[in-house]
Formats: structure tokens, C-alpha cells, sequence
């Protein structure tokens, strides 16, 4: 991953897809191993997960997924 890409994606990406009304926006990390969820309703909100990454189907809990796994395959 290059230096600039973190910058562009919690940066210009970021302020771009909150402006447009996204309501989700996923950064993957392989560096770090982690995921962060961005969710801009109600105001901007981010989570991160290295462990396990909790899947919704709206608001609904639909599963889970190992990025435990996920990271140790790549």
C-alpha cells in the first residue's frame, strides 16, 4: 500500500462519499489488519474491527465474518 492511498481514502474518499449520501463506507487495512466502518447517519461515526467484522443486512445482524482468517490467507 503507498503512503498517499491511507490519506486519499480517510481524506478526499471520505468527505466525498459522506457529501453524496453514503450510508457505509468500508476501509481495509492489510497493513494493520483491521477494517474500519465509516456510517454517516446521524453524524459521522467509525468502528474498527481485527477481530471479527459484524455483518447487517440494513440494520439487522446477518453473521459474522474472521478477519482473523481473512488476513492470515493474504
Amino acid at each position: 500500500m503507498s503512503s498517499f492511498t491511507p490519506l486519499r481514502d480517510r481524506g478526499i474518499k471520505l468527505r466525498l462519499y459522506e457529501r453524496q449520501g453514503v450510508a457505509e463506507y468500508w476501509i481495509v487495512d492489510p497493513e494493520a489488519e483491521v477494517v474500519e466502518v465509516w456510517r454517516f447517519e446521524g453524524g459521522r461515526a467509525v468502528e474498527r474491527y481485527a477481530d471479527r467484522l459484524p455483518v447487517r443486512l440494513g440494520r439487522e445482524p446477518a453473521g459474522e465474518i474472521s478477519l482473523v482468517e481473512i488476513f492470515a490467507a493474504g
